[in-house]
């Protein structure tokens, strides 16, 4: 059997992980206590988080953002592509071609 990863071990406990692997998942956590240790670890701070935050979670969203949201004049925010962000980045810039020759001819004068 492979190794479980914490990650995965965590889906598992979580319920988002199905099939064959839930099914290995569950065989290897029924058979190893240390597994069973982690994975109770990791469903009783599941249940630690969601009753902390169950009040911000249940919370009526604040007008003035139900406002942004609502507001059809607003211009759409501008997406960047970091991609092309970072090719225009890499590329020199078309005045090094003249600053180049002309920094060596006066160091050559």
């Amino acid at each position: 059997m492979t190794p479980i990863p914490r990650e995965e071990l965590a889906a598992w406990a979580d319920g988002e992980v199905t099939g064959a692997r839930g099914e290995e998942i569950a065989a290897a956590v029924l058979a190893d206590p240390e597994l069973q240790a982690e994975v109770s670890a990791h469903r009783a701070l599941k249940a630690r988080l969601s009753a902390h935050f169950a009040p911000l979670a249940e919370a009526p969203v604040p007008d003035r953002l139900r406002a942004l949201l609502a507001d059809e004049t607003a211009e759409p925010a501008q997406v960047i592509d970091f991609a092309t962000a970072r090719e225009k980045r890499r590329q020199v810039p078309r005045w090094t071609w003249l600053a180049a020759p002309a920094l060596a001819a006066s160091l050559a004068l």
